[in-house]
């Protein structure tokens, strides 16, 4: 994105070949081309390990969806991840459910 879209928001900008970052394989994860199910689920299989939170704790990212590499697929996760937040805590329903 050219700089004047940003506006006075990003005034450094740093840019990281992914190739130069230390133990780090890649820009995206490998091997869950058909991560959806025959049912349509897309959380069963490998996905369904990053998509269950541990207790508390609840992952987010691209890594945990179905669109790997992409912003969209990381926002998905994160509104997936809100949204079983809000079930647990009995506050109801998050705006826009996906």
């Amino acid at each position: 994105m050219p700089a004047w879209f940003y506006g006075r928001q990003l005034r450094n900008p740093v840019y990281v070949a992914w190739g130069k970052v230390p133990h780090n394989l890649g820009s995206w994860v490998r091997g869950f081309s058909r991560a959806q199910g025959n049912d349509g689920n897309y959380y069963e299989g490998p996905y369904k390990e990053f998509s269950v939170p541990d207790d508390r704790f609840y992952f987010a990212g691209d890594h945990c969806s179905h669109l790997n590499a992409w912003m969209e697929g990381a926002i998905f996760s994160a509104h997936r991840c809100v949204q079983m937040i809000a079930d647990r805590t009995g506050k109801g329903r998050v705006a826009g459910r996906i």
